[in-house]
């Protein structure tokens, strides 16, 4: 039989952010691209992967949800979503002698923007991007270390 389970310890917050506030959260280390919970390491999107991935934010495609668990300092680690934030981050986030940066690459519907990085996108396609809002459930600090591990094993 199971262990008993107090279902007030369990607080997961659903919370709305807009993109340019979720690149700045990670470039300040606010949001930590933490590979603990990721679920292979070797598996790592190719350069065509995360352009598609812009090109969904481009044009408004939803990119699916987020799950960060809370830390006691306030800070948050990614459970769930770390390839589509690490993409994120290595478009948005640039720094031009950054060997992990890319150019978007094999669009499939805005070609015209082929070979860009973020600095080459016209400002209103940045806000298009920047100002698209992605849900996170996030897991306060308070959880259970067991629960937000079994959280992070389902999600796999």
């Amino acid at each position: 039989m199971g262990s008993y389970l107090v279902p007030a310890d369990i607080d997961i917050g659903l919370q709305h952010y807009p993109i340019d506030k979720i690149a700045q959260m990670i470039k300040c280390g606010d949001l930590i691209l933490d590979k603990t919970f990721r679920k292979t390491r070797t598996d790592e999107w190719n350069q065509e992967t995360k352009s598609s991935l812009i090109e969904s934010l481009m044009i408004h495609v939803p990119i699916g949800n987020f799950y960060f668990e809370m830390t006691d300092d306030g800070k948050y680690i990614v459970i769930d979503g770390w390839k589509r934030l690490d993409t994120l981050n290595r478009f948005m986030n640039f720094d031009k002698d950054n060997t992990e940066r890319f150019y978007l690459n094999k669009l499939k519907y805005l070609d015209k923007f082929e070979g860009c990085f973020w600095e080459d996108l016209s400002v209103p396609m940045c806000r298009r991007i920047s100002e698209r809002y992605v849900d996170a459930y996030v897991l306060r600090a308070w959880v259970p270390e067991e629960i937000k591990n079994d959280i992070a094993i389902r999600m796999g």
